[in-house]
């Protein structure tokens, strides 16, 4: 089964490393499941190309049949799960919802469903959920994506946070000097977005800021000093209370993006649409809005 699954990721995306990407699982052991197939067959299932691989004729039969197997195993699998009370619940999310948003309200969910499990693979990476076996994602962007039915979650509000200590060289923001690096994920947007309503779209340049690939190692270096992070409202608001970080600024913008739940365009499992369900409604009860987060510390004078 292991060879049948890379085998299809493979066919399907016409690359072993974007089969490999897509079930977290190394260039090499996607090549070894492949080669295990085509001793087995004693025929190549793939033709090597410069760029890729490309289904031969015996992998085209192959994939065909696959495929349709697949699909008709999970589709089992879930009828099965779902005639049985509680059972498991397995979901994708990114690691900072996790961290910061999932795991201090996850408790509450085990207490109301002891009887449902629930399977955590925390991931930056959109999984297949038609091909994967996740019941759902939880996703941070526009909304869209092909071939997925997504429900908005909750939005953030943004705004600068830093360590308390760090008050002063924050504050430089407001004139226009920067004595702290401004620290954000590869995709640079939220800083951009605050910073452009905020009349300092300058500040955003080559070499202004350090560039991390995780929003939670932008907190970490926060919360040790190394420069001052864009707050999002969903996943700050624990460091604001505490006093861990604070937000020094008055100006605050709605982000961009949103957290989504995400699923195939198909009915989901009892013990997933619980769990669906309840963190609909743990988002509606949390406080992670503007009064929220402009309460949360002291602001010095408004950039703007």
């Amino acid at each position: 089964m292991k060879a049948l699954v890379a085998f299809e990721a493979a066919a399907r995306l016409h690359s072993f490393t974007k089969a490999a990407n897509e079930l977290h699982l190394t260039h090499g052991a996607v090549s070894r499941q492949v080669a295990l197939l085509e001793q087995h067959f004693c025929r190549p299932l793939f033709a090597r190309m410069a760029r890729g691989v490309t289904p031969t004729e015996a992998g085209r039969r192959l994939y065909q049949t696959v495929q349709a197997m697949l699909g008709d195993l999970e589709v089992l699998s879930r009828e099965l799960r779902d005639d049985v009370p509680g059972g498991e619940v397995s979901i994708s999310i990114t690691p900072s919802f996790g961290s910061h948003w999932l795991l201090p309200r996850l408790a509450r969910f085990n207490a109301l469903h002891p009887q449902v499990t629930v399977q955590l693979d925390a991931s930056l990476a959109l999984a297949r959920l038609e091909r994967s076996p996740f019941d759902f994602s939880v996703r941070y962007g526009s909304g869209n994506w092909a071939g997925m039915q997504a429900e908005l979650l909750f939005r953030d509000t943004l705004t600068p946070v830093c360590r308390p200590d760090l008050l002063p060289q924050v504050a430089a923001l407001c004139d226009g000097r920067l004595e702290l690096p401004l620290l954000h994920d590869s995709n640079d947007m939220h800083w951009r977005a605050w910073l452009e309503a905020a009349g300092r779209a300058d500040l955003l340049g080559p070499h202004r800021g350090t560039v991390f690939n995780d929003y939670n190692l932008v907190l970490d270096a926060a919360l040790n000093g190394i420069g001052v992070a864009m707050g999002r409202s969903g996943l700050v608001m624990d460091l604001l209370a505490s006093g861990r970080l604070v937000a020094p600024l008055a100006d605050l913008v709605p982000s961009p993006s949103a957290f989504y739940l995400v699923k195939p365009r198909r009915a989901l499992s009892k013990p997933a649409q619980l769990l669906w369900e309840w963190l609909k409604d743990a988002a509606a009860d949390a406080r992670y809005g503007p009064a929220d987060l402009a309460g949360a510390t002291p602001a010095v004078e408004p950039v703007s």
